[in-house]
């Protein structure tokens, strides 16, 4: 993800959530947004595209995101779990 996509997620994510997001502290996998959230201790993921008033869709712990591990077989099992979730199966 370029720098000013990145960017630009980060603060349509802010206005959609009222957090104060960082662009570093976001990721675009597949069809979610990963969102480094340090005050609960765990990733947020959203699905995208945002909705006006984006909601976490579900959380993950670090280890598993885009954030904890370079294992792409990791972030992608999570992803095909949250895709499972979303689709409703």
């Amino acid at each position: 993800m370029s720098d000013g996509t990145r960017k630009a997620m980060a603060i349509a994510l802010g206005e959609r959530t009222g957090l104060d997001v960082l662009p570093a502290d976001i990721e675009i996998v597949g069809d979610w947004l990963f969102h480094n959230n340090i005050e609960v201790d765990a990733v947020d993921a959203y699905h995208l595209p945002l909705s006006m008033c984006a909601e976490v869709w579900e959380q993950c712990v670090v280890g598993v995101s885009p954030f904890g591990t370079t294992d792409n077989a990791a972030i992608q099992k999570t992803v095909d779990q949250f895709d499972a979730e979303y689709a409703g199966g």
